[in-house]
């Protein structure tokens, strides 16, 4: 089902938050891993800032769209906070201390950007507007090669004894 232009500004507007709270997200996560492993604290701050960047452009688009953002900021979906709170089993410290607790902070990324990734699926199939569809299946795209390099690192954790 087609979803009118209302309902597009706000799912526009849901996306920036979603952006938005995942750049926070990983950001966070990178700072957690400085001391265990530096270049995935590395590749984690690049993913917030990718983040960022798509937040941006899904700002402009917004703009260029709708005119000027709302005032009041749209909250990320209850569904993407439950996967990012969802680390209560590894809060005894903040920084990752051994590979459980890194192994399960991955899992949640992972978790992160499969949820991301098929919002951006179901809304590039749901917009009639042209424009609208490329920028969520661009970001889809995005989101999916972010899965894969969370695979992929899991498997050598894996691999290594994780």
């Amino acid at each position: 089902m087609m979803i009118d232009a209302t309902q597009s500004s706000q799912a526009l507007l849901l996306a920036i938050a979603i952006e938005k709270s995942n750049a926070t997200w990983f950001h966070n996560c990178a700072i957690r891993f400085l001391p265990y492993d530096t270049a995935l604290s590395e590749l984690l701050e690049e993913l917030s800032r990718e983040e960022l960047s798509h937040r941006d452009e899904l700002i402009a688009h917004y703009e260029s769209t709708y005119g000027d953002l709302p005032e009041v900021e749209t909250a990320p979906p209850e569904s993407l906070r439950n996967y990012q709170n969802g680390l209560k089993d590894i809060q005894r410290h903040f920084f990752v201390v051994d590979e459980v607790m890194a192994h399960t902070i991955l899992e949640k990324a992972l978790e992160i950007e499969r949820y991301t990734h098929h919002f951006y699926i179901e809304l590039k199939d749901r917009v009639a507007d042209v424009e609208s569809a490329a920028v969520y299946g661009r970001l889809s795209e995005y989101e999916r090669e972010h899965q894969q390099l969370f695979l992929k690192r899991l498997e050598n954790d894996g691999d290594q004894g994780m």
